[in-house]
């Protein structure tokens, strides 16, 4: 494994943090940093060829000592974290939302951040904050990279000619104590379709459309909420 960039990866605790990291391993391969222990169990178990350059830290603090220690001097996350123990870089998980990422001073904090589209960058300009970044470039998504070269292998679900569409709407936000009328800045629902529109979607788009619903890791499973309803 050629680790001479003396690069980390650190993915704070979200399985949906993992596919762009693991893409990117096939390009940059590096030691992958996981601070909660369901995620570590997951790669293990899914993705044995990984295993052994995973390390399982549980707090910010013993992950900027161990940075110190092997001295790393360039941390790539997939979702927003800041560690201020070398040079880092951003390169997001998800699509563009409502959320506010986008919309933060904290994108200055890092040394580069690539950016998965145009329309992201718009966002961020329309902020304000651009010209506050270091450094910034447009690569799209790397997880993507095996369906754009026709190397993605996988199984039919639907046995018919009809379109396939993917709706996998983000999680829902909880309000926050004392956050007042900015807790959210989509609706009182949240940032998300799915509240709102989910179940008009699925209604609609399935008369004429194979659908496939993706749940965020976030949207927990249970008999009240949106997935006994779907």
């Amino acid at each position: 494994m050629n680790t001479t960039l003396n690069l980390r990866y650190v993915i704070r605790g979200n399985i949906q943090h993992l596919p762009p990291v693991l893409r990117l391993q096939t390009q940059i391969p590096a030691p992958i940093i996981v601070l909660k222990q369901n995620v570590y169990e997951h790669i293990q178990k899914k993705y044995p060829e990984y295993a052994d350059r995973t390390k399982l830290i549980l707090t910010d603090k013993e992950i900027q000592q161990y940075l110190d220690a092997h001295k790393i001097r360039v941390v790539v996350f997939p979702a927003f974290s800041t560690m201020r123990r070398c040079k880092e870089v951003q390169i997001f998980h998800g699509g563009l939302s409502d959320k506010t990422h986008l919309e933060t001073p904290r994108l200055s904090l890092y040394d580069l951040i690539l950016f998965p589209g145009q329309k992201s960058v718009d966002k961020v300009k329309k902020a304000n904050l651009l010209d506050k970044i270091i450094e910034w470039d447009i690569i799209g998504y790397p997880k993507f990279d095996p369906m754009l070269t026709n190397q993605l292998t996988y199984e039919k679900c639907f046995n018919n000619d009809k379109p396939t569409i993917l709706y996998a709407p983000t999680w829902i936000s909880a309000t926050r104590p004392k956050a007042g009328d900015v807790a959210h800045r989509f609706s009182p629902h949240g940032e998300s379709s799915l509240p709102l529109w989910g179940l008009e979607i699925v209604k609609e788009v399935s008369k004429k459309y194979n659908l496939i619903v993706k749940f965020h890791s976030k949207i927990y499973e249970s008999e009240e909420n949106i997935h006994k309803k779907m």
